[in-house]
């Protein structure tokens, strides 16, 4: 198995994308969606987990798996770049919907 390193680019961008995203759903979670509000019912929590474990491990076996093919070095960067400012308007209004709940 390749070191981390010498993994196509895509694949370093996936990994540092999927641990930003997880690192904001934590966020999102402990601050804005809190379990048991309107917002985040607990009722929630299973069909949460189940949907981002299984994506998780659909995506990592198509992102990891020994005869997988890199797009376009352009096509990895344009489409990074979009899903990041996708992810920060969604934290931003994250922030904005906590802000408002706190006055």
């Amino acid at each position: 198995m390749p070191r981390f390193e010498q993994r196509p680019l895509v694949q370093q961008i996936a990994v540092a994308y999927w641990v930003f995203h997880y690192a904001k759903r934590i966020f999102e979670t402990y601050f804005v969606h809190m379990f048991g509000h309107d917002t985040m019912p607990i009722r929630n929590l299973f069909k949460n987990c189940s949907y981002y474990y299984g994506f998780a491990a659909y995506v990592a076996y198509f992102v990891n798996h020994p005869k997988y093919t890199a797009p376009p070095e352009l096509q990895t960067l344009v489409s990074f770049g979009l899903a990041v400012l996708c992810q920060l308007a969604n934290l931003r209004c994250d922030c904005h919907s906590c802000r408002r709940q706190l006055h």
